[in-house]
């Protein structure tokens, strides 16, 4: 397997293998003679974004202004910090921190986002890495 294709995929993903597996997975059975490389991972990942896309559209749907506005804005930053914090709220056009905190709070119980502790501070991300960039490609 192409180290610099294995790289790609592992930074696209954070390292998570459940994705790296999948999509791994998906070349390879579907395996048309084609070599594994970014170009093969970046097809398949618009595959599976195109069969899903019609979930996230869904879950996108059902969500308020301000936890969709939150969501895209967490997705974009890969990794958001301090996402109540002014800078934040003005770098997204966000409406205000109360009401990120707010969306915060329903996209934890929803699961759509997680986070974690680095240094004392909550680092908050799109859980599922297939919508995630889903979210960056379409908001």
């Amino acid at each position: 397997m192409p180290q610099e294709a294995v790289a790609y995929c592992y930074d696209l993903f954070d390292g998570y293998t459940f994705y790296m597996h999948n999509i791994f997975h998906d070349i390879f059975a579907f395996d048309k003679g084609e070599t594994l490389n970014q170009e093969t991972i970046v097809n398949t990942l618009a595959n599976i974004l195109e069969e899903n896309s019609h979930t996230y559209k869904e879950i996108i749907g059902k969500l308020t202004l301000a936890q969709k506005q939150t969501l895209a804005a967490i997705a974009r930053d890969r990794i958001a910090e301090h996402p109540t914090s002014g800078a934040f709220v003005k770098k997204h056009a966000l409406g205000s921190p109360s009401s990120v905190q707010k969306a915060l709070a329903s996209l934890l119980d929803d699961q759509l986002i997680s986070y974690k502790v680095e240094k004392d501070d909550k680092q908050y991300f799109v859980t599922d890495k297939y919508l995630d960039i889903w979210l960056r490609e379409n908001y």
